[in-house]
């Protein structure tokens, strides 16, 4: 069964909404434009949604794609996941990118660009170590396990 917590939603101009499920049981909220956005070819931008939250302080909120949204468009999210901390208190925006080289892209109010994932957020130490504990995978990075 799932967790439920209460997001606060402060609107900061007319006519927006607060975020919500495509479906029950969604993992993530949609979010959606507050005004009409004309992205010129490569530029990027961010999109601010119209309003501010009040995110528990045991959460954290990422911003993802959403997939439908990038198959059919030239709009991609750079910094995906981006990452909204509980102590942020501005106006959500999501950075968008035309990446289509000769194309203006128009983004319509009311269109469902991203998505937010809320995640718990565990506090973490960090302490000194002269070494580590062994693994199959050692100091194996980019590619450690091939493309095939």
């Amino acid at each position: 069964m799932a967790n439920n917590y209460t997001v606060g939603f402060k609107p900061l101009r007319e006519g927006v909404s607060p975020p919500t499920y495509g479906h029950p049981g969604d993992g993530a909220v949609d979010l959606v434009t507050a005004e009409e956005v004309l992205l010129n070819p490569f530029e990027r931008r961010a999109i601010p949604l119209g309003y501010a939250l009040e995110i528990p302080s045991d959460l954290v909120a990422l911003v993802l794609p959403r997939s439908g949204f990038s198959l059919n468009t030239s709009i991609i999210l750079p910094n995906a996941p981006g990452l909204i901390d509980p102590t942020y208190k501005g106006e959500i925006a999501v950075i968008v990118a035309n990446i289509h080289p000769t194309a203006i892209h128009k983004i319509e109010a009311g269109t469902r660009i991203a998505q937010m994932l809320f995640l718990p957020r565990i506090d973490v130490s960090f302490a000194v170590t002269e070494t580590l504990s062994t693994s199959t995978r050692g100091e194996g990075g980019f590619g450690s396990t091939g493309y095939r």
